[in-house]
């Protein structure tokens, strides 16, 4: 998200980590190297490592008496162990209950479908055009977090009811931890997921 980072905060006044082949730190080093930061943007695709990283994301998230905030758009809510992420549900913190599929098989979301934002802070977004959202998860919400996200029922029973894509962390107060099952990048077709950032950032 380089042009919304740099219209917001300004060219060369954030910090880039990629994280693609391979994660050459141990864990404190990781845990060291997030706690530097107040706000973290995380893009975690297939080779993102997420899986790796996300018992250090709780840690981060729960950091006693730490201005800690982190948003995560992510291809799916599972580690490599079909478990849901440590940050999303652990001792302690119930973010998300469970994960399912809207469909057996593949399934797309399609250019210029709209996902409803459930919190009056942050904009309705629309898929881009030309683009899609391959197979985002369902969220079951938790006891400590609130739907950020959702999709409206499919006039072509496309998916059941209408399945919450994104939450956040805490229900009330400042937003800790925003996690999106959904490409973030690939839902601009108002030309306003800068907004979304923004907000996160509290710009």
């Amino acid at each position: 998200y380089p042009e919304a980072l740099d219209e917001i905060l300004g060219t060369n006044n954030y910090s880039t980590w990629h994280i693609e082949d391979r994660i050459p730190y141990s864990k404190i080093d990781i845990e060291e190297t997030l706690s530097f930061f107040n706000y973290i943007i995380y893009y975690a695709d297939g080779q993102s490592h997420l899986p790796n990283l996300s018992s250090e994301i709780l840690a981060y998230i729960l950091q006693p008496e730490r201005n800690h905030h982190i948003l995560i758009s992510s291809i799916t809510a599972i580690d490599n162990s079909d478990s849901l992420f440590a940050f999303l549900s652990s001792d302690g913190i119930e973010i998300v209950k469970s994960r399912y599929r809207f469909k057996s098989s593949d399934y797309r979301i399609g250019p210029g479908q709209v996902i409803y934002s459930r919190d009056p802070n942050y904009v309705d977004l629309k898929v881009t055009s030309g683009k899609i959202i391959s197979n985002p998860d369902g969220l079951i919400v938790g006891a400590d977090a609130d739907t950020l996200y959702q999709l409206p029922a499919s006039t072509r029973n496309e998916w059941q009811g209408e399945p919450v894509i994104g939450v956040r962390y805490p229900v009330e107060g400042e937003v800790k931890l925003i996690f999106l099952s959904f490409t973030l990048h690939n839902a601009n077709g108002d030309g306003n997921v800068k907004e979304v950032i923004r907000e996160f950032l509290r710009k």
